[in-house]
């Protein structure tokens, strides 16, 4: 979904034509888009093959002919196995057209829903203020994922909204509690993080909608990125390299 940032679907597919291979981190945008809204759920589940939601971030990459290799972060043996077997089933062109317009469908309802486009890399981190800035980001998006779902998400939006209630929200509680991260209202606007963010976001000005929603109370929907009917289907700009020299691996 992020094909717009950074070197672009575009870049990615010049730097094939000229023998490069490209490395392609946050498969599952820091785990975001393994915890789809309901409106994605009946997406994959009307689509002509059952996959996983991680499954489906990572054949999306698998797909492309100028992907040398993904780099997914896992933290259990059920997630090693997943991607394993998530890349044993994996190929160049292998999904179908159909299976590609369902992608198409679902980046278009994360697109609709994430606030704040966060990988989660944490280079920005460690923030001087204190400030928490990935998991700050994380319930946003969370909460604006959730919302629209049935009961039991809308009870994790309670939990997650509760959760960031407990960070520090001054210099005095940080002090006393420094294990507790720090909310958005510790932001001073010094600009160190935004130098560092490779997505090039305007942090400080991305936690103050933090503080607006999670802080103040206010409507996500208000926060929400506006509605872009035109956007490009994901794989239009796929290169016709099957002769390429360059093997998918997984990693």
């Amino acid at each position: 979904m992020d094909t717009g940032i950074q070197a672009t679907n575009e870049g990615l597919v010049y730097a094939h034509e000229k023998g490069i291979a490209v490395v392609v981190m946050e498969p599952v945008k820091g785990g975001m888009l393994a915890n789809p809204p309901k409106e994605a759920l009946d997406v994959m589940a009307s689509a002509p093959v059952k996959r996983s939601p991680v499954d489906w971030a990572l054949q999306f990459l698998w797909n492309k002919p100028e992907v040398s290799a993904v780099l997914s972060g896992m933290s259990s043996r059920v997630q090693l196995e997943e991607n394993c077997s998530s890349a044993e089933h994996s190929g160049v062109g292998s999904l179908s057209t159909e299976e590609l317009e369902s992608i198409d469908q679902l980046a278009d309802v994360f697109r609709r829903r994430i606030v704040v486009g966060c990988t989660a890399c944490s280079y920005c981190m460690p923030c001087k203020q204190g400030v928490d800035i990935p998991d700050c980001f994380a319930i946003l998006n969370n909460v604006a994922l959730a919302e629209q779902g049935d009961f039991t998400q809308k009870m994790s939006t309670w939990l997650m909204k509760r959760g960031y209630k407990r960070k520090s929200q001054n210099e005095k509680q940080r002090e006393k509690r420094p294990e507790a991260g720090g909310a958005a209202t510790l932001c001073t606007s010094c600009g160190a993080c935004v130098k560092k963010c490779p997505q090039e976001l305007d942090i400080p000005a991305e936690l103050e909608k933090v503080h607006a929603v999670l802080g103040r109370g206010e409507k996500v929907e208000k926060y929400l990125p506006p509605i872009t009917p035109d956007v490009p289907s994901l794989h239009s700009n796929r290169a016709q390299s099957a002769g390429s020299s360059h093997e998918n691996t997984d990693v």
